[in-house]
């Protein structure tokens, strides 16, 4: 459609343009509201009219909040002090070093996190649980927006290309752990390399909640993503960047649109999570507002992805499912996870979730077929959906417990 590829970017651009007097004008008022010298500050309307305008103000905010926090970890008694380093830049990713003053030696432990809409630093609160137990890595993917197009494309391909080249970059045993989307190319990275006998195969891979194998419980994004051919999803999904970006004239699917589409999922959900921000206020509970700040900080701020590889992913995961009947091929190679013979592999479901049904990740250790019982392992966690798989307290108390006892295990053979 010529409508939607070239003006609905910068419709939506436009769009936000109302709500910036919306967004300075709550800010102002809550800055008077916490003024002591102010007249109204002392009115027993003041909570109610504080908890309104910090709920405004964050609805008429632009997230672009993507730094990690990972600030407040306590091991033991003392603060966990953490540093970010990067190791490797591509045009499309850094690798990040997230070093601690932890000196013992811990297990390598490189974090995929899902290249979806969302950046990387909606993980921030899965590695502040890992940081105390793994010497953690971590890829920060781009926004594609930002990349110009004299920096070339990134597809599919390319993305399990990235994986592997940080694999090499990274010495030592190392461990692997891909969360939702990154669970095919980090797999399929690993039967490449376990192909090639290379010397850098990883001890462990842990893919939680990722499509391996859509056909299994299919949820509504699953059946969302069947309803249409891929030439509806390029005219309906692809949009070229304006002139004011970097990445002007670059075809990409908007971090809005799947923003959108994440929301339509949980509306009700969101909708009572923010009156539970409201309610918060109200009451003081600081705690708790801080922490759904942070979550939806990081969960409204959003990415776009290259055409080719979001449409790729499209065709190949949810259209051809390429990677179960084995005639998945990416840069000209087919991937067969029949290689993977001595990465041990341990698969994490939810049983709540609905974007990633029970049964398409684990759909992984049966793939691997020349894989050991011995290094496969399987975890539904009960009462989670597709965040809760990576977040929250069953993950730190349960999930997380299990990913290191697993590659703990195996990481020394």
């Amino acid at each position: 459609m010529f409508f939607s590829n070239n003006f609905l970017y910068s419709f939506f651009e436009l769009s936000k343009l109302p709500y910036l007097p919306v967004h300075h004008g709550a800010r102002y008022i809550l800055n008077l509201l916490s003024d002591p010298n102010f007249i109204g500050h002392h009115s027993s309307l003041r909570k109610d009219s504080q908890a309104f305008f910090t709920i405004l103000e964050r609805l008429s905010h632009e997230y672009d909040d993507h730094c990690f926090h990972l600030d407040n970890i306590i091991v033991g008694d003392a603060p966990l002090k953490v540093t970010r380093h990067k190791v490797l830049t591509k045009p499309f990713c850094n690798l990040l070093h997230i070093k601690t003053n932890i000196r013992k030696k811990l297990p390598k432990l490189l974090v995929v996190p899902p290249l979806a809409g969302h950046h990387a630093s909606l993980l921030s609160d899965t590695i502040k649980v890992l940081l105390p137990n793994f010497d953690v890595y971590v890829t920060d993917w781009f926004d594609a927006s930002l990349v110009p197009l004299s920096d070339g494309y990134f597809s599919l391909g390319d993305y399990v290309q990235y994986i592997i080249d940080f694999i090499n970059h990274i010495e030592g045993p190392l461990n692997i752990l891909g969360v939702c989307q990154p669970a095919v190319p980090v797999i399929a990275a690993t039967a490449i390399l376990a192909e090639d006998n290379s010397p850098h195969v990883p001890k462990s891979v842990t893919l939680m909640a990722g499509p391996i194998d859509v056909r299994e419980s299919p949820t509504p994004v699953n059946k969302f993503a069947n309803s249409y051919d891929l030439k509806w999803f390029a005219d309906n999904m692809i949009v070229r960047v304006p002139a004011n970006y970097p990445g002007f004239m670059r075809k990409v699917y908007p971090g809005f649109l799947q923003l959108m589409a994440f929301m339509s999922i949980h509306l009700q959900d969101h909708a009572s999570s923010h009156l539970k921000m409201y309610q918060a206020v109200l009451r003081g509970d600081m705690e708790e507002f801080n922490k759904r700040k942070r979550f939806y900080n990081n969960y409204f701020s959003v990415l776009d992805l290259t055409e080719e590889f979001y449409l790729q992913t499209v065709e190949e995961i949810f259209h051809k499912h390429s990677l179960p009947k084995g005639i998945l091929h990416l840069n000209d190679r087919r991937i067969n996870l029949e290689a993977i013979k001595d990465t041990a592999l341990f698969c994490v479901e939810g049983e709540e979730d609905d974007i990633t049904g029970i049964g398409q990740t684990r759909a992984a250790l049966h793939l691997c077929k020349n894989l050991p019982d011995d290094k496969k392992a399987y975890h539904l966690q009960e009462g989670v959906g597709h965040y809760g798989v990576f977040s929250g307290r069953r993950f730190k108390t349960i999930i997380a417990p299990a990913i290191k006892e697993f590659v703990y295990k195996h990481n020394s053979k």
